[in-house]
């Protein structure tokens, strides 16, 4: 499951997602996991973005937020 850090969301939403509503930021606690979280360097992106490789338990979710339209 690709990831983006709390830095990085607004700038893959801005790129990716602008035009999706609604849309759902999750909120992952990355030590309730149970599955390997890598970092991984895409392309020439600034910096490095978290997968999950494995399940995503509810349970590592510890918020749901609701983004308004996007602004840009």
């Amino acid at each position: 499951i690709h990831c983006s850090t709390a830095e990085q969301w607004p700038i893959v939403r801005g790129l990716f997602y602008a035009d999706v509503e609604p849309l759902l930021l999750l909120h992952i606690d990355e030590t309730k996991v149970g599955c390997e979280v890598v970092y991984e360097q895409l392309g020439d992106a600034p910096a490095a973005f978290p997968h999950l490789y494995g399940p995503l338990p509810l349970s590592a979710v510890v918020e749901a937020e609701l983004l308004p339209p996007y602004e840009g």
